[in-house]
């Protein structure tokens, strides 16, 4: 049995190799290790005073934290340079335990049977369907060997295909850095639509096929804090919300079940807290027209949510189309404005909606 002992010191200032071949001794006078400039930095945060003499390491775009980090990958290679064919007979022999040419327990979604597989010698998996049956000839949907070429690195995040199976919604990350660009591929034709959104976490499709849900990370905090609509066809996504409190991060899904309809699921307990909180004089009149007029403006969450000021202007206008709330949902929206509580605001508006949808129904 083969014993391995590695200890390394530093930043590999010295390292032993033992193993039943023999021992190999590295002189770490073959190459001088790289220091890092000190530079004073302070930072004043949540009531501490933090110093860090290596901040500007942080700015990955400097061109003296590159050189710095190429002179630290030069003096790896240096000193491990000794240990090169040791490395590869490692390598190969714990690449002698995996199975290289693998495939995926497929799983059916509408009439195809979707799965991965793997190829020896190739980097990454493949992804496929087949149609209607598990004989039925292979379509290559995804291959991400192909898609990283010219690429030093490729991640998949996001595989999601719409309901008719005609199109793939996809995302790749190639910085390493979790990335994400968003992607819509035809599947019938194998054709790229063009579709490039940058920094997606989630996606999703809606039932129509045709339009998409989709949740992006901020900029610096990597937080997901933005939810988008977005229609094949639109030159960019159209902006539903956008979570302010940092505590919070936002996400999309659906139900595994295509056909279950949550609003019917949810009736028995909307109807009863509207019910009880208020009261019977929640009467709506011309509800089919009303339903157009809450939907355009939960279309324009984000912006009833930076002009709380205006809530109640916005109610006037929408009245007059032929949308009546009732005193007491009036009064309770603007009971929320002057608390300035962005999260009631919401609610009520979804109140409102749902009542309108109520009324549909009994009427």
């Amino acid at each position: 049995m083969r014993a391995l002992a590695v200890v390394l010191t530093g930043a590999l200032m010295s390292t032993i190799l033992v193993s039943a071949a023999g021992a190999v001794s590295i002189d770490p006078a073959v190459a001088t290790p790289p220091a890092a400039p000190k530079e004073a930095h302070v930072t004043h945060i949540h009531g501490y005073t933090r110093s860090d003499d290596y901040f500007w390491l942080r700015h990955k775009k400097d061109s003296n934290v590159t050189t710095y980090l190429q002179a630290e990958n030069a003096y790896a290679t240096a000193v491990m340079k000794p240990t090169e064919a040791f490395q590869k007979t490692l390598y190969d022999e714990m690449l002698s335990h995996i199975k290289q040419t693998d495939l995926q327990v497929p799983y059916r979604y509408g009439d195809y049977y979707y799965y991965s597989r793997t190829e020896e010698g190739k980097q990454y998996p493949i992804f496929a369907r087949k149609h209607g049956s598990l004989d039925a000839p292979e379509e290559i949907t995804l291959d991400l060997n192909a898609l990283a070429q010219g690429h030093p690195f490729l991640a998949l995040g996001a595989y999601q295909v719409s309901d008719d199976g005609h199109l793939l919604a996809y995302s790749l990350d190639v910085t390493g850095y979790r990335q994400y660009v968003l992607h819509v591929k035809d599947l019938r034709t194998g054709n790229d639509l063009g579709v490039a959104i940058p920094r997606v976490d989630d996606v999703e499709w809606a039932s129509d096929n045709k339009t998409l849900f989709l949740v992006t990370e901020d900029d610096v905090s990597k937080r997901n804090d933005k939810f988008w609509r977005f229609r094949l066809g639109d030159k960019s996504p159209a902006l539903v919300y956008d979570e302010k409190d940092e505590l919070y991060d936002l996400g999309v899904g659906r139900s595994l079940d295509p056909k279950l309809d949550m609003w019917t699921t949810a009736e028995p307990v909307v109807r009863e807290w509207i019910t009880r909180h208020l009261g019977p004089a929640g009467k709506l009149e011309n509800a089919a027209q009303g339903m157009a007029e809450v939907g355009r403006f939960v279309g324009n969450a984000p912006g009833l949510l930076t002009r709380g000021a205006r809530v109640l202007d916005q109610l006037d206008e929408i009245t007059r189309d032929g949308l009546v709330l009732s005193p007491q949902t009036l009064a309770e929206i603007d009971k929320a404005e002057r608390r300035r509580s962005r999260w009631t605001v919401v609610a009520l508006w979804v109140i409102a909606a749902l009542l309108l949808w109520i009324a549909i129904k009994v009427l």
